[in-house]
């Protein structure tokens, strides 16, 4: 096997490749994306990973599996990376239906000097709609590490005008960001929904399978675990390992494992026939992390001439020299990791140990510390204290991430006494208050190894909780501070009952919550008070993370809300400012609280005012619950207050922020949460697909919660489709089981109407107003900011009376809510399902005109929301009472800013491709806007359109 001797990417795949051991979730992420896309949801998605770990061979599968795709593709090339424009004429030179992802197209044109990211992406969409003709589109670009900005910003302004278009796009990269300008990066983030998908190494199943399709027999379980230890998964050196070493190697230790012959062969021949001064800097590269400076590596090699020591090497397609080759300071790095890897263990351990001592001597001091930790050869105590303290200084600053990695460092000088163990338990404590589950569960071997202590069972827990698995955690959690000593650190103490709230939080048992919640709170107070800003040195140098005992009172007000209602848990938060934006950074914890607990209250625009203001707040390290557990709730409020695109976008920056982190136990909540909107657009594939995917994330964890969530998206689609038995059943699992009982409560108007609206519906009036009891104990006792049970009181309540024959009563229901100002409601759905129901209530009393009124009120509203479902029934219910569709000028003003802005155009007699390129939009983007302002206001063609938007008032505006 050679070594790789170009950037072109891995070699075709073989055929013993083809079944891609390993990639079997990477490949049903790409073909869901391209099922999305099929469907017009156009997505970005980034896929990340290590030299030789399979992205381009992935790419090439999905390509010749998707034969009803036509693509657009093009490699980055390193030496083009300071050409404006190089990577997009690449990509636009040619469309090809059999397209090789690793191959480029010919040379790219001359930029002319006018072009600007804005005409070039303008470019770029024309294109797009002239490919959707013939099918779905994949823009797929390979070796993006090496884009020119310029093609960066054009290909993101052009995605971000995509709509409804059968567009995936993925971008595949090292690392990400990539080293590319800030501007660029965040361009490309901002296109909606963006993601990103990392390839890592195979599993020790993987290598298993593996092992029969080179080797021709099983390997067993401890060889493929040993296998799987030494190369750390990676594909291209598992392959070369099983197919030369021999049979013997299986039964030996892991040190037996060697770099593949013939290519730690082929490297080191290489290496040995270069000048001496390129030997040099070889040598002092593979010592450094990743791609580094030439004048820095020249320093830490020792070689005067550097650039022209660099030459041999770059010849040998060993390393890559500068995209500048004038520019001392440009970045130098491996062709490919094996090399690195081939390099570095061929030093001796004095030559190793040297070269970490010359880079710790060059670079800054904080960046010199992983040097100092490599060039240790036995425990330094004096290291250790440096690193603590400065981990002491980074988790005061709310850097947890940083401040664990440095606890870990730490632990390796410190030798494998009690102190060592101690900085690694303390470490896994910030990994996890940070959210980083999947960096926490890398540390998991080095726990179960350690001495039985209080702070082991504490990291025991935190493992299982990361895990999915919180019921086995929190026996842990009890014996951890059980067994923590009368002279324990407070913070300690403080620590284990803050993590065993969000047990008993994530469990649903609010009486533990609360009690454990007060337990940390009482702890807490036996902290020393500083002065606002100024951080606790020894607290958080033990492992403390900021804001947690913010965390503990946020827990405490959910506990007692699971327990007591919405309005209990609210009560404890009101020594909180009322403006969000004044919270202290050390509340924001119970800033979170307060917005969900809002939210189940029915007061949509102050939890949304909350959760974002949280959102905007939060740090990336921040403790755990400001992040992801603000998103989650988010989109819930923005689904029942009918802003249903951003509850769309919610869960999908929840899933990639998951996707990030490793919450593995939060997944299907997310699927659930999409699940709900796709539903109610009438988007049944797609509901049913992340409803599949919910259930499948759901499998392995040890607690109900999630399946709470998968009911209540259950019966969401059994609603929408009008399978009322269908709701019932899905429900039954929360109306029969005590596993839910004070969620359940809590999130009652989120779920109970569907119970109350499916009983009636099933002929079951009685039972309806039980469960309408359960919902709302006491009438008189609804806080009138909750327009969203306000609303549900008076449409149910009429439907239950209407269903007994109590037409009289039921009017006097539907009227019982006056109407407001406009049709834009805190509950949107529930108030047009109002007016529904009073309009077929009142055809029925013979009120026919009134009814009319009625039911195009509620038509405006579900036209607006984009309810397909709904919209169906109502006009369904409209034209049984004689209604007739009206093209009335007032639905203009339920049109959004970007529909007004097409409409406004077909007035003044413009195509569609001419909106399209005024707007900067893709020709489908317009159709689908197009289609929304028909049914909102009631045309059936242009022409009517036309004229309806010529009479309007802001036409001329």
């Amino acid at each position: 096997m050679g070594v790789p001797q170009s950037s072109a990417g891995p070699p075709a795949p073989s055929a013993s490749q083809s079944e891609f051991l390993g990639r079997r979730t990477a490949l049903r992420r790409l073909r869901a994306a391209a099922a999305d896309a099929r469907e017009g949801a156009p997505s970005l998605l980034v896929l990340q990973g290590m030299p030789g770990v399979g992205k381009t061979t992935l790419l090439r599968h999905f390509l010749a599996e998707s034969t009803d795709f036509s693509s657009m593709t093009a490699s980055a090339v390193a030496e083009e990376r300071n050409q404006p424009f190089a990577l997009l004429d690449r990509l636009t030179a040619r469309v090809d239906r059999s397209a090789d992802v690793s191959r480029s197209p010919g040379p790219p044109s001359r930029a002319p000097a006018d072009r600007t990211p804005l005409n070039a992406g303008a470019d770029i969409l024309r294109l797009i709609d002239d490919e959707r003709r013939h099918g779905p589109l994949a823009v797929i670009v390979d070796d993006a590490d090496w884009a020119d900005p310029m093609s960066v910003r054009s290909l993101a302004f052009a995605l971000r005008r995509l709509w409804r278009d059968r567009v995936l796009t993925l971008i595949a990269v090292r690392n990400w960001p990539p080293d590319w300008d800030e501007s660029a990066v965040q361009a490309l983030e901002g296109v909606q929904p963006f993601s990103r998908l990392t390839l890592g190494g195979f599993s020790g199943a993987d290598i298993a399978r593996m092992a029969v399709a080179v080797r021709g027999r099983p390997l067993s379980p401890d060889a493929c675990e040993r296998l799987l230890t030494r190369t750390q998964g990676h594909p291209l050196y598992v392959r070369t390992l099983l197919a030369e070493l021999p049979p013997s190697w299986e039964d030996g230790p892991v040190d037996a494992f060697p770099m593949p012959a013939d290519l730690s062969a082929a490297v080191l021949r290489q290496v040995t026939a270069l000048p001496p001064t390129g030997r040099k800097l070889v040598e002092a590269l593979s010592v450094l992390d990743g791609a580094t400076p030439l004048r820095l590596l020249a320093s830490v090699a020792g070689v005067r001439d550097a650039a022209t020591a660099l030459d041999g090497p770059v010849r040998a397609g060993l390393l890559d020299r500068p995209a500048d080759p004038v520019d001392p300071a440009g970045p130098v790095a491996f062709r490919h990791a094996l090399q690195r890897e081939a390099v570095r263990l061929s030093l001796t351990p004095a030559l190793r140990r040297r070269l970490h001592l010359a880079a710790a001597g060059v670079l800054d001091p904080q960046a010199a510390l992983v040097h100092q930790v490599a060039a240790a050869d036995g425990p330094d105590p004096a290291l250790a204290e440096r690193l603590r303290e400065l981990s002491v200084r980074e988790a005061g600053e709310s850097r947890l991430v940083a401040a664990a990695t440095h606890l870990l460092w730490a632990a390796q000088v410190a030798g494998a006494d009690q102190e060592g163990e101690e900085f690694l338990f303390r470490a896994v404590r910030l990994l996890f208050w940070a959210g980083m589950d999947a960096e926490l569960l890398r540390h998991r071997a080095e726990v179960l190894e350690s001495r039985p202590s209080p702070l082991r069972d504490e990291s025991r827990a935190l493992l299982e909780f990361a895990l999915g698995r919180p019921v086995r955690a929190r026996p842990l959690l009890i014996r951890a501070r059980n067994g923590l000593p009368p002279d324990a650190r407070a913070e300690d103490r403080v620590a284990i009952d803050t993590e065993l709230a969000a047990v008993g939080a994530l469990i649903g048992d609010g009486a533990e919550t609360e009690r454990t919640a007060r337990a940390a709170l009482d702890a807490s107070a036996a902290l020393p008070v500083l002065p606002p800003g100024r951080p606790r040195p020894d607290a958080y140098g033990t492992g403390m993370p900021p804001g947690l005992t913010g965390t503990a009172g946020g827990f405490a007000a959910y506990g007692r809300a699971l327990t007591s209602g919405a309005a209990a848990g609210l009560t404890t938060l009101e020594f909180l400012p009322e403006r969000p934006d004044e919270v202290p950074e050390e509340e924001l914890p119970g800033l979170v609280y307060r917005g969900i607990l809002r939210g189940a209250a029915g007061r949509f625009a102050e939890c949304e005012a909350d959760l974002t203001t949280a959102i905007a707040r939060a740090r990336a390290d921040s403790v755990r619950i400001l992040g992801l557990s603000s998103r989650i709730h988010l989109c819930i409020c923005h689904f029942l207050a009918g802003n249903w695109a951003r509850a769309a976008r919610d869960a999908e920056i929840g899933l990639t922020m998951v996707e990030a982190r490793g919450r593995s136990y939060d997944r299907a909540l997310l699927y659930s949460l999409a699940s709900n909107v796709a539903a109610a657009q009438g988007e049944w594939q797609n509901a049913e697909r992340d409803l599949d995917r919910g259930v499948e994330e759901a499998r392995g964890l040890d607690y109900e919660g999630p399946y709470f969530h998968l009911s209540v998206g259950r019966a969401a689609l059994a609603r929408c489709r009008g399978d009322h038995d269908g709701v019932l059943d899905a429900l039954r699992r929360i109306t029969t089981g005590s596993a839910y009982a004070e969620r359940s409560r809590l999130f009652s108007a989120w779920w109970q109407p569907l119970h109350v609206e499916a009983l009636v519906n099933c002929g079951r009036p009685a039972e309806a107003r039980r469960a309408l009891a359960l919902l709302i104990p006491d009438p008189a006792s609804v806080d009138p900011r909750n327009g969203a049970l306000t609303v549900a009181r008076a449409w149910l309540g009429g439907r239950i009376q209407q269903a007994e024959g109590d037409l009289p009563g039921a009017l006097a229901c539907y009227s019982a809510v006056p109407p407001p100002a406009g049709d834009r409601q805190d509950a949107p759905l529930y108030t047009a399902l109002l007016r529904q129901s009073h309009g077929s209530c009142l055809a029925a009393a013979g009120e026919t005109e009134q009814a009319v009124a009625q039911l195009h009120s509620a038509e405006r509203i579900l036209a607006a929301l984009g309810a397909a479902p709904f919209l169906d029934r109502c006009r369904a219910d409209l034209a049984a009472v004689g209604g007739t569709a009206r093209a009335d000028g007032t639905a203009l003003d339920d049109l959004s800013a970007r529909e007004r802005e097409v409409a406004r155009l077909v007035g003044r007699g413009h195509t569609n491709r001419e909106i399209a390129a005024a707007l900067f939009l893709s020709a489908k983007t317009i159709e689908y806007h197009l289609r929304n302002v028909f049914a909102k206001t009631r045309v059936h063609n242009r022409r009517e359109l036309r004229d309806l938007v010529q009479d309007a008032p802001w036409e001329n505006d």
